[in-house]
């Protein structure tokens, strides 16, 4: 009887470490996606940026000419 405690003792604790590996795993995977939305939120901003800027620079010029 206390080896088959001890084997499903066994068995749980392997069970939660398999469940804090997913855990982490799933964490990694989160972070992973943040950091990539944050650097796609990033681009846009700039090529965002880019086109106000050469809309003004392309307005300023037009108001030149006239």
């Amino acid at each position: 009887r206390d080896a088959q405690e001890s084997r499903e003792l066994g068995d749980v604790e392997k069970r939660q470490e398999t469940n804090r590996d997913r855990q982490r795993q799933a964490e990694v995977e989160r972070d992973r996606q943040r950091r990539t939305e944050t650097h796609r939120d990033r681009q846009r901003q700039t090529e965002t940026d880019r086109d106000r800027q050469r809309q003004r620079e392309t307005d300023r010029d037009r108001h030149r000419q006239t």
